[in-house]
């Protein structure tokens, strides 16, 4: 019984080896000659990478790496209930920043809720003032550094730094696969109850980020933070996205994986279009090969049991993530209850957006408008969390 068992895994095994020089090749395909690179790294323990090793601007990606630095010096009572003040000098017109459009005159809030406006709706103000009262990005850089396993990276400056010289948008960067692997340390190895309310943070709904990976994502749940660029002579910079994503097995259990996709100087509609189009291509591959794994074993008589066994061990980290479940649906009303309360009403029927000079590209409902400021940053330099 055991020879047998050891070759359904052996056969398993040669699959999933096979699975991923496929998938590779798959994603090769779609990325052509565009300056894009991507990584994966399965619950499986695969790592899948094209143009993986290269360097790429951050742009918003960066918030997250500022976030995950934040959780690692607090717990989780502190990351939720800490307050901050700000004034209208802290809100720079001059960037995208719905913070600014609920309340241009500053005020007091948790923690929580300006890490909302800066990982779920991309603030750029919210995103600064957290790096004035809390970590600098030579803080953040160095502590996640010797924290986590993130080592090819750099974050370096501010959105405002960004803003006033877009040339050091080129000193905040990751690889793919190095942001691919922070992902996964934040979502599938971190147990510490901080990082559950950032995963909290993220899981809360927005109406921003949902065009690239999330766009390829079946019923799974995922957790993303996007980034796009400066735009310069037709094309746009960075058009960005990062992710982990876990996934139900038909038969019962969990998957997941962590995903990163950057590409530079491109067209941002079609690369949004590509980032799709792969997440769509990695999503398809794991839950494929989790039902051929899952066949495999059943097939083998007496063998379900002992599939499952092996879908538990496969998920590793996915237990830390549902055990985590009924303390993040609270954190996440809680968070939600706390913006809803400060901004008074829903930030895309605002008027004050309409007239805060932010020129965003979005109208009241949240979707992408078609006006002539729509898609644009070259005039203004402002960057959108699309």
């Amino acid at each position: 019984m055991r020879r047998i068992f050891l070759s359904v895994l052996g056969l398993a095994g040669t699959l999933c080896v096979l699975g991923a020089e496929s998938l590779e090749s798959r994603i090769a395909a779609v990325v052509g000659d565009r300056n894009m690179g991507v990584a994966v790294i399965s619950g499986w323990g695969d790592t899948i990478s094209v143009n993986g090793d290269r360097r790429f601007e951050l742009q918003s990606v960066m918030k997250f790496h500022q976030a995950l630095a934040m959780a690692k010096t607090m717990s989780a009572v502190d990351f939720l209930n800490t307050k901050v003040t700000y004034g209208a000098d802290d809100l720079k017109a001059n960037t995208w920043s719905p913070l600014r459009a609920v309340n241009s005159h500053g005020g007091t809030v948790d923690l929580s809720t300006l890490l909302y406006y800066s990982l779920r709706m991309s603030d750029n103000n919210a995103a600064d003032i957290l790096f004035d009262r809390f970590l600098s990005p030579a803080k953040v850089d160095s502590l996640l550094r010797s924290e986590t396993p993130a080592r090819d990276f750099a974050i370096a400056h501010t959105e405002d730094d960004m803003h006033r010289d877009i040339s050091l948008s080129a000193e905040n960067w990751s690889t793919p696969l190095d942001c691919a692997g922070l992902f996964n340390y934040a979502f599938a190895e971190d147990t510490t109850q901080s990082i559950v309310a950032l995963q909290a943070v993220m899981a809360s709904e927005s109406a921003f980020g949902n065009s690239r990976i999330v766009k390829g994502i079946g019923n799974g749940t995922v957790f993303n933070k996007t980034g796009t660029g400066f735009e310069k002579d037709g094309k746009t910079s960075a058009v960005n996205d990062a992710a982990f994503v876990y996934f139900p097995y038909a038969s019962g259990g969990f998957g997941h994986y962590s995903i990163a996709v950057f590409a530079s100087d491109c067209d941002a509609a079609e690369t949004e279009a590509k980032i799709a189009e792969i997440s769509e291509l990695v999503w398809s591959w794991h839950i494929t090969r989790a039902n051929d794994i899952a066949a495999n074993m059943v097939s083998v008589g007496g063998a379900s049991r002992r599939g499952a066994t092996v879908r538990d061990g496969a998920g590793g980290g996915i237990g830390q993530i549902l055990g985590a479940a009924a303390l993040t649906a609270i954190v996440v009303d809680e968070i939600i209850n706390r913006v809803n309360d400060y901004s008074g009403e829903d930030y895309y029927n605002d008027s004050s957006s309409k007239n805060s000079g932010s020129n965003s590209g979005y109208n009241s409902s949240g979707s992408r408008s078609k006006g002539s400021g729509s898609g644009s940053r070259s005039t203004s330099q402002r960057r959108r969390p699309r």
